[in-house]
């Protein structure tokens, strides 16, 4: 491939944002509530984290949410997401209006995965997982990501529930 000089002046300065780490185990303090979900809270501060470490994914094939855009002969799909609700959501969670509603992660049940949950300490805790799903809630975490990038001291507590779902029954979930 060839680049431009404005390419090269443009992007020689431009560091890619290498993954935080996350320490595993994941602990949470949660209730289960029945044999594959869980439910609890989490902090904005504690759920960018996840996000930083890249561990959060968008599953389209539970969401179905995905927009076709077709330019010329390319066809592409993309996130579908009301930009008005996600900074109405933001607006209020910056002016403390907001009430919180639950964002649930899921555990898929196909991907390689170690969790259990301690009863006697209320705890999820997770050995390890190569993602968690956004499988609701996905327009409160964009509007999460949002108000943390604009103010690295935002947060905001959150209702948190965990699944471990098939995508079958992630999908009748929402």
């Amino acid at each position: 491939y060839y680049f431009t000089d404005q390419e090269i002046s443009g992007y020689s300065s431009t560091k890619y944002k290498t993954k935080k780490k996350v320490k595993f185990p994941l602990r949470f303090k949660m209730l289960q509530v029945a044999d594959d979900q869980w439910i609890g809270c989490i902090s904005a501060k504690e759920l960018m984290s996840l996000r930083d470490a890249q561990i959060t994914s968008y599953n389209e094939n539970i969401q179905r949410t995905l927009q076709r855009i077709i330019r010329g002969e390319k066809e592409q799909w993309v996130i579908s997401i009301n930009r008005r609700a996600v900074n109405e959501i933001r607006e209020s969670m910056e002016t403390d209006k907001y009430i919180p509603n639950t964002i649930t992660l899921n555990i898929p049940d196909n991907e390689n995965s170690d969790f259990y949950y301690d009863k006697e300490s209320n705890e999820l805790v997770i050995r390890f997982a190569d993602s968690l799903d956004i499988i609701d809630g996905y327009h409160r975490f964009v509007a999460i990501t949002n108000a943390t990038d604009l103010d690295r001291k935002f947060d905001y507590p959150m209702e948190l529930r965990i699944t471990n779902y098939p995508e079958a029954k992630g999908q009748r979930f929402i």
